[in-house]
């Protein structure tokens, strides 16, 4: 069982402080994100009159509407009692602090460019909780490989609806690729899980060269590591969180779903996992606040093999984009509220799991 610390205890030991290079190294994503954001914005936008759009969004059926907000809704209660799941067998965390840190760290991955938040929730763990910072990255980084599996399987699920048709999608080879990659790395991972002396190995023939107190530590944050995701890879948990998985990506699909249905009711379900396949891949690129023009254009190119236009697609993306950014967001605000949680402990660079007492250099 990995050790924890106490609320307040010793956080300066695994806290970066900003400095230039950090700030430098943030600033670069930021600028990569917006400049990304900026460039789909307007590969998606440049043929679209803008206020036919807009009175078509002004005209859009409501009861789709609430009924996207409402599958939103559920899809974020499976994604927090998802990582409940996984965090509660790191010891000591209530569902009460399940609901704020995952309300309020999926708000800061949606809200904060160039994917920011990412480190937003494990960093909560460690302040919030006093989990060690090996078990709270090691959450995020068995949610986020189940999740790339999702993906390639939602694209597998679209692939025969769309190769039937008269288009073709760029991204159909995606479908064999991605669920190719993962399994190498599933393998991979399971190896040096099980031979962490070979990985030690490695670190001290390659990083060791260079710097054998740097090979030390990070033999010692991968040892962590390895033993929190033996904690996290628990039997009992695999079934469980394979159907909150499940449930969580076709839940996106259904929730988009209802939206389509109101453009082209007769389109069927494989187009919305395609689309939120497709969309599961672009949420990886570095981009503007809020995800701003890349959730657009990943909807729109994923519904338009379906026979869906353009123009309908971005209007869907749109739609879809508010209504996830409302129900994230008031979730978020709620998060905050109910762990009282600081906006000053949401400083993107106190990242969990560097080495004590230092910062980058």
């Amino acid at each position: 069982m990995p050790t924890r610390r106490r609320r307040g205890e010793d956080e300066g030991s695994f806290s970066w402080q900003p400095t230039s290079t950090t700030a430098e190294a943030w600033r670069a994503r930021i600028l990569i994100g917006l400049v990304l954001s900026a460039f789909l914005v307007w590969l998606a936008f440049r043929d679209i009159d803008l206020r036919t759009m807009l009175r078509q969004a002004r005209d859009f059926p409501a009861e789709a509407g609430l009924l996207c907000l409402a599958g939103q809704l559920v899809v974020q209660l499976l994604h927090w009692t998802r990582w409940g799941f996984m965090a509660r067998q790191l010891g000591g965390l209530g569902w009460r602090q399940v609901f704020s840190l995952g309300a309020v760290g999926n708000a800061a991955l949606y809200l904060m460019p160039a994917r920011l938040g990412e480190v937003v929730r494990p960093t909560l763990m460690v302040t919030e909780t006093g989990i060690d910072p090996e078990g709270a990255v090691a959450t995020s980084v068995v949610e986020r490989g189940v999740d790339a599996l999702a993906v390639s399987l939602l694209l597998l699920a679209g692939a025969p609806a769309y190769l039937a048709g008269t288009e073709t999608s760029p991204l159909a080879s995606w479908g064999i690729v991605l669920p190719a990659l993962f399994l190498a790395v599933v393998v991979v991972s399971v190896l040096a899980l099980y031979h962490e002396p070979v990985v030690a190995n490695i670190l001290d023939a390659g990083v060791g060269r260079i710097s054998k107190g740097l090979a030390a530590r990070l033999k010692g944050f991968v040892a962590r590591f390895f033993g929190a995701t033996r904690v996290l890879a628990a039997r009992h948990l695999i079934l469980p969180y394979a159907l909150l998985t499940a449930g969580i990506w076709v839940g996106e699909s259904i929730s988009l779903r209802s939206l389509v249905s109101a453009v082209s009711p007769e389109t069927r379900l494989p187009a919305s996992l395609h689309a939120i396949g497709v969309l599961g891949i672009a949420n990886l690129l570095p981009s503007a606040p809020a995800r701003v023009g890349v959730f657009e254009y990943a909807v729109a190119l994923g519904l338009r093999p379906f026979s869906i236009a353009w123009a309908d697609g971005l209007l869907l993306g749109a739609v879809f984009h508010v209504a996830a950014l409302a129900v994230v967001v008031a979730c978020g605000l709620a998060g905050l509220w109910l762990g009282r949680i600081r906006f000053e402990r949401l400083v993107p660079w106190r990242v969990p799991g560097s080495p004590r007492g230092s910062g980058p250099s």
